[in-house]
């Protein structure tokens, strides 16, 4: 649990998953479901859910989605995380 144990904030999470992402802000938070930018937020949504305790109705309004897609997310992000995917030591 490198967020929770670091003190970072969304913003801090957001640009962690930009640099691992090499994409935009914007790219992860804009509309659309181009793969990259599907796993990029569903790591976003993961590490701020379940890390960060950030409930899930405020990251459906930060990122302008449905409480729905942000659950989906959240299960696919960590799906992704357990699978060594994504290191979360990394960085």
């Amino acid at each position: 649990m490198f967020v929770k144990t670091r003190g970072l904030k969304f913003e801090e999470v957001l640009q962690k998953v930009v640099s691992l992402f090499n994409v935009e802000k914007n790219y992860i938070i804009g509309k659309g479901r181009q793969r990259d930018r599907v796993e990029a937020r569903d790591l976003l949504c993961y590490w701020c859910a379940v890390e960060l305790e950030i409930p899930m109705a405020d990251l459906a309004r930060r990122l302008n989605l449905t409480l729905a897609a942000v659950s989906f997310a959240v299960k696919r992000g960590e799906k992704a995380a357990k699978e060594g995917c994504w290191r979360q030591e990394s960085g």
